[in-house]
């Protein structure tokens, strides 16, 4: 019962915030949407002979869609809240691009590349499209390019503070981000095929195989045998729970951490992280010994993304437990019925233009997306944003104090 009124005013608080923010959510949606499928485009029309500059127009694609969806969450944030959406994005773009790495959104985004150069070439194969995902250690040096040059920014930006160079530190912090997660896709995707090729390998997979062929063929319900049973159980455990846990349960709940964020539900001040300071301080004890002072302030350069960006998301994931088993359950329910009504209207448009020429479905997809997600986008934010709005009620924090000022100020630059 408690679940099912906290679901409902979850709805109520959603639509209320979605009919408030409608245009400016659309708006994003569509400016971010425009971005990237111009970038998209333009990496095609670079062609095989231009793949480096290829490659970085479309890693900014990808960054105009994820920041549009940082823009679409901080233009529903709570009132009071006066951090500047370069500042939210400086911080959250990061963890943003994390999760579409971790949840397989960078595939996505590549299949829409490669989908992109078939439209345009054809099926002449890689040599003839604007990329080449085998390339890691180009993806490797434009991460490692991009960090440097976000630490050259951030020095520059704790002592001229403007537009212009916060903006540039966004890029180059979705960059270096971005490109980190194609590199490393590359790299496992090569150490997987290299794994499965291994004897080690190969000696698991005939052992399981010799597993079921000793266990007894005793009839089981549901006409099946043991080992039936045996190898149809793991294929569910493997095929459909883990990824319905990963895809249903926790990545939902890592939208609402982000949300809360985005929104203020952290140690350190969007400003704090746009400008590179934090609030860990150098002990006295090391204060006098050059090299300890060089050490520290070194292991605070290399970890200064980790202590500002990711692990505030984890504090986040915390906090979400004192909103109550209730809250968590009818959110989680909401919104698997948001990404569940998104996948039968995608299936819906699919029946109602029926088969279609390949190419020229590849070269009209855009369309159906740009429709969808301008329509049910706006509805999930406003769902995320409700619902982190809900956790950061000081009833739930107990913290009055806290939802009164938001985060704190470090008191000193390390």
């Amino acid at each position: 019962m408690r679940a099912a009124t906290e679901g409902i005013r979850l709805l109520s608080d959603a639509a209320a915030l979605w009919w408030t923010r409608l245009l400016p959510l659309i708006t994003a949606y569509v400016v971010g949407f425009a971005l990237h499928l111009l970038g998209l485009r333009l990496s095609v029309a670079l062609g095989p002979g231009h793949q480096v500059l290829a490659t970085l127009v479309f890693v900014l694609a990808v960054l105009a869609q994820v920041g549009a969806l940082v823009l679409m969450l901080w233009l529903c944030r709570p009132p009071g809240d006066r951090e500047s959406a370069l500042d939210v994005a400086a911080l959250a773009i990061g963890p943003f691009l994390a999760v579409y790495a971790l949840w397989g959104l960078v595939d996505d985004e590549v299949y829409a590349l490669f989908a992109a150069n078939i439209s345009v070439s054809g099926l002449g194969g890689p040599d003839q499209w604007s990329v080449n995902l085998r390339w890691w250690q180009l993806y490797l040096g434009l991460a490692l390019g991009a960090w440097l040059l976000r630490q050259a920014v951030a020095i520059l930006a704790r002592h001229h503070r403007t537009r212009p160079l916060l903006l540039l530190g966004v890029v180059l912090e979705g960059v270096w981000t971005f490109a980190s997660a194609l590199a490393l896709l590359a790299v496992l995707g090569r150490l997987l095929d290299w794994g499965t090729s291994r004897a080690l390998w190969q000696g698991v997979v005939g052992g399981w195989h010799q597993l079921l062929a000793v266990l007894p063929d005793l009839r089981l319900p549901f006409d099946l045998t043991l080992p039936e049973a045996l190898q149809t159980v793991v294929a569910w455990l493997l095929g459909t729970a883990l990824p319905g846990l990963w895809n249903a349960v926790l990545l939902p709940l890592v939208w609402l951490a982000l949300a809360a964020v985005v929104f203020g539900q952290r140690e350190l001040d969007a400003r704090s992280v746009a400008e590179g300071t934090g609030l860990v301080q150098l002990p006295d004890r090391w204060s006098s010994n050059p090299w300890g002072s060089l050490l520290h302030r070194a292991g605070l350069l290399l970890t200064g993304d980790l202590r500002t960006k990711y692990l505030p998301v984890l504090h986040a994931f915390r906090l979400l437990w004192a909103a109550g088993p209730a809250f968590l359950a009818a959110y989680l329910v909401v919104a698997t019925v948001v990404s569940t009504l998104r996948a039968w209207v995608e299936l819906s448009l699919a029946r109602l233009f029926g088969p279609r020429d390949p190419y020229a479905a590849l070269a009209w997809s855009w369309a159906e997306d740009l429709l969808v997600g301008a329509v049910l986008t706006p509805v999930a934010v406003a769902v995320y944003a409700a619902a982190a709005r809900r956790t950061m009620r000081p009833d739930v924090t107990g913290d009055e104090a806290r939802a009164a000022t938001g985060p704190a100020r470090p008191t000193a630059a390390p």
